[in-house]
């Protein structure tokens, strides 16, 4: 067991070896370089008064990239598309995105107008059907599997949480583990919009994961900071603390 968490330390280092400093694109856009072929791209948007953060990644291949989430909102994802044509010179030929709230689809249309073709589970398709969005282009029931270049990926349907649609995306080779909005940060005081939310069903959503992933990896939340498994431990207690504390007014009421 010593020498197995040796060796994710050991892996853990070497992903954080090569993580950049965040580069400044727009004024409500950064990129920085995670790995050799995976960026992390970061827009904000202002939510009552509070600038949010909200986390997207590009795996880089040899001919093309692959984008993971667009940024939050058409005029930032038209900024990062212009970034990486200046950076790369490579078209963005796939994408996939991981429900269907707009700070992760909503620069699909700048998507559509390059002929990015654009993945999403089927659950998401279905609910940017009945809300008028624009829909992306290809659907999957449970999970699929991508390869740039060598740099293998999954997108896979842990259940519902922040969403009845929500997915993450899993690299295996750097155990690393996009969350979406489906995973809160360390720094989240609470579960934020549960709009859509299956709050009774999240907690089992998040067991799911462990149990597919295992517990040492990396995770990229929808908002906030990377961080480890202590983040979809940190998102339970969220989920059970509201659940508690709905289950206390419920009884007060009666």
């Amino acid at each position: 067991m010593k020498k197995f968490v040796y060796i994710f330390l050991l892996l853990g280092s070497a992903f954080l070896s090569g993580q950049g400093e965040w580069q400044k694109i727009t004024d409500d856009l950064d990129i920085r370089r995670l790995s050799d072929q995976i960026w992390q791209h970061r827009s904000f948007q202002v939510v009552g008064d509070i600038r949010f953060p909200s986390n997207g990644l590009l795996v880089v291949g040899e001919e093309s990239l692959f984008m993971i989430d667009t940024a939050w909102g058409e005029e930032s994802t038209d900024a990062l598309l212009i970034w990486i044509k200046e950076k790369f010179g490579k078209p963005v030929k796939q994408a996939v995105v991981s429900h269907f709230h707009p700070d992760r689809m909503g620069g699909i249309n700048n998507l559509h107008q390059i002929k990015t073709v654009v993945f999403a589970g089927e659950k998401t398709v279905e609910l940017a059907r009945e809300n008028s969005l624009p829909l992306p282009d290809t659907l999957f029931k449970s999970s699929q599997h991508f390869d740039v270049d060598g740099t293998k990926f999954e997108a896979y349907y842990p259940g519902p949480g922040h969403s009845p649609d929500n997915i993450v995306v899993w690299f295996p080779e750097e155990k690393l583990l996009f969350g979406g909005c489906l995973i809160k940060s360390l720094e989240a005081p609470n579960l934020g919009y549960i709009g859509d939310a299956v709050i009774e069903q999240w907690a089992a959503t998040m067991e799911n994961l462990k149990s597919r992933y295992g517990e040492e990896l990396r995770i990229v939340p929808g908002h906030g900071k990377i961080g480890d498994v202590a983040l979809i431990n940190h998102t339970i207690a969220l989920v059970e603390a509201y659940l508690e504390k709905s289950s206390k007014t419920l009884n007060y009421k009666l």
